[in-house]
């Protein structure tokens, strides 16, 4: 420390001592602050039911709107397959591509925040992003288990394909296309370009659907390799899902907080 320094703080120390304090007003002036305390207008605090309810009056319902016809459309693709006795590969290249244009829409909505386009627009009123991201989670996942439940028990019935089969034929390539999607949201490039993680995820689509034509993928002795690709997709989504929450947290990613 300068000796200027030590002089300056000197001086304000010697003045402060030598400054009376009156303690009549000092006391007065503590009564007011009170008082005003008091007085004060207490402002509102949301509860966690209405924090959600605003986040959902102003969240984005497009892709909640696509995902639900995307399922409705899906119905009725299988339906018509199934009247027009479509062989069992042609139905579940079908089924694969489907699975994945629902797991591009739903990490598209997921994600549709951070992107740079409308991070000014999704912070205007009080969200937490971390918050919404739980939610769009949590809303996709059940409206996803829903319908695919739906499909795969109409599918394992309609073509005779053993429940535990046709479950890992329709989820393994969801969760494929999910993980491509959200690996290229989660790059500094995938959240400046919208369009890069739906390319990534329509090519993991396609990738998937193209399986189809190779029958021997879909014969019962392949079955444990659509169980390893199930736990490695799984583990891996788990992964991305983490790192999504802290890349959040730490704020590499400015949206809505």
């Amino acid at each position: 420390m300068g000796k200027s320094e030590k002089e300056i703080k000197n001086i304000f120390r010697q003045a402060g001592a030598a400054m009376e304090i009156d303690k009549g007003r000092k006391g007065r002036a503590v009564t007011f602050l009170k008082q005003a305390a008091k007085e004060k207008e207490i402002s509102l605090v949301y509860s966690r039911k209405e924090i959600l309810k605003n986040q959902l009056g102003y969240m984005d319902k497009t892709m909640w709107i696509l995902q639900v016809a995307l399922y409705f459309l899906a119905a009725l693709l299988v339906a018509r397959l199934y009247a027009l006795g479509t062989e069992r590969e042609g139905v579940l290249a079908v089924v694969a591509m489907m699975a994945g244009a629902v797991g591009i829409v739903s990490m598209m909505g997921i994600c549709h925040a951070f992107y740079s386009d409308m991070a000014e627009l999704s912070g205007s009123c009080y969200f937490n992003v971390s918050q919404m991201t739980m939610f769009q989670l949590v809303y996709y996942g059940t409206l996803n288990l829903g319908g695919m439940f739906a499909g795969i028990f109409f599918l394992g019935f309609g073509w005779q394909i053993p429940f535990v089969q046709i479950s890992l034929y329709v989820l393994v390539p969801f969760l494929f296309t999910q993980c491509c999607a959200l690996g290229a949201a989660l790059t500094k490039a995938g959240r400046k370009s919208p369009g890069l993680a739906c390319l990534v995820g329509a090519f993991a689509a396609i990738s998937c659907g193209a399986a189809a034509s190779f029958p021997a993928v879909y014969r019962t002795s392949a079955l444990a390799f659509w169980e390893i690709a199930f736990g490695v997709e799984v583990a891996a989504f788990g992964w991305q899902i983490k790192r999504l929450f802290h890349m959040l947290g730490e704020g590499e990613i400015l949206c809505m907080n």
